[in-house]
């Protein structure tokens, strides 16, 4: 599970330094964000990759997944909350031990 979170992240946070190596990538209109394996590793089992986006807050909107066979999953975002107030004691602070 940890491996499918770290993908997911990867594919949706605007950062795609760390996947140049492993995909080509094609900004569709939409805007759409299709990622295609170049390497035979992920195209085993990834056809391809397309995250679509918000056009107005360009927040991903979903994330679907083709499998060389034909399968396809698809994760869906919906109920964006954008810039509200959070209580500080949602949060906790970190020190080093």
């Amino acid at each position: 599970m940890r491996l499918v979170a770290g993908q997911l992240w990867a594919w949706t946070s605007g950062s795609y330094r760390d996947l140049e190596d492993d995909f080509d990538f094609k900004l569709l209109p939409g805007p759409v964000l299709v990622f295609s394996p170049v390497t035979n590793g992920a195209g085993s089992f990834i056809r391809e990759i397309r995250v679509v986006f918000d056009p107005d807050f360009l927040q991903p909107l979903s994330v679907e997944i083709h499998e060389p066979g034909g399968d396809r999953t698809v994760i869906s975002f919906s109920d964006y909350k954008r810039n509200i107030d959070l209580q500080a004691t949602l949060f906790n602070e970190c020190r080093p031990r």
